[in-house]
């Protein structure tokens, strides 16, 4: 079992360093979709990371003038696993007595996004979830090494929040499930299908959901086959409407022109959420 993890993850460096090289390239040369390409303009992201871990994403005609974490208290939770302690010897570890838990925090945060027509305000909250193996006091007395003595074996992220655009102050309800961030790729099981990020936004009388851009690489009967996230479609009744693509550190952004400019305000800040709190 660990020579078959150790391949996968050797295989699967290999691949990503393949697949950012070539993100920039391909992304231009592939339509994903003719109408939407053909009433949009395709902005590339800077992405402009803070100090504080949030980032100030620039795309188009939208500045991010505002990204900060509310001085509001963490709101956290632990729970004992139903793992429950864990005791394990071996001749290079010694005595190790871990205990298992699970962790919830929820951390607020505010952003506030600027574009020529309007300026919107963003005021959201991350709820993280993570199962930890912690080492017990004795555990660390009998080990031979503090080595290995703490993992984290999952990591989940949703993100949920309002949107206040324009001067009537219409608001948006919007909710980003398994978002798939840096901690929560680290930590994901390689055995497993990888997350994929999905949510919506509600404005108005109007629902918009996203969809999944899924890439995929080698034969599905294979035993290198791979498949991940590329990247989020908006959609309303009649179809895609905005398309935000990611790979490595490198962000692409859709939205159609043709939209009221309060929906074209409230995707734009759904995609600063995705990118401003990709590292947090």
């Amino acid at each position: 079992m660990k020579n078959k993890i150790l391949i996968f993850c050797c295989f699967t460096t290999v691949f990503l360093f393949w697949s950012i090289a070539s993100f920039s390239q391909k992304h231009k040369e592939k339509s994903l979709d003719s109408t939407l390409d053909a009433n949009s303009e395709q902005w590339k992201v800077k992405e402009h990371k803070g100090i504080a871990g949030i980032a100030k994403p620039e795309f188009g005609n939208y500045t991010t003038l505002v990204a900060e974490k509310l001085d509001s208290p963490v709101m956290k939770k632990k729970s004992k696993d139903s793992l429950g302690t864990e005791v394990s010897i071996s001749d290079d570890d010694g005595f190790d007595l871990s205990k298992y838990q699970t962790v919830e925090k929820k951390k607020f945060y505010r952003m506030v996004l600027n574009s020529e027509q309007d300026t919107a305000e963003i005021q959201f909250y991350i709820h993280s979830v993570s199962a930890e193996r912690k080492q017990t006091v004795l555990g660390k007395m009998l080990s031979k090494n503090n080595e290995g003595t703490g993992a984290t074996l999952n990591y989940q992220k949703n993100i949920e929040g309002i949107i206040i655009t324009g001067i009537e102050s219409i608001r948006a309800h919007f909710f980003i499930e398994d978002y798939v961030s840096s901690r929560q790729i680290e930590h994901s099981n390689p055995e497993q299908n990888n997350p994929t990020t999905r949510g919506y936004v509600l404005i108005k009388d109007d629902s918009l959901f996203t969809e999944p851009l899924l890439e995929t690489f080698g034969n599905p009967k294979s035993n290198f086959f791979m498949q991940w996230q590329g990247g989020i479609f908006i959609n309303d009744v009649n179809g895609h409407i905005a398309l935000l693509q990611f790979g490595g550190d490198k962000f692409y952004i859709r939205i159609r022109r043709d939209l009221d400019a309060t929906r074209q305000d409230a995707i734009a800040a759904f995609f600063a959420v995705i990118i401003g709190a990709k590292d947090l």
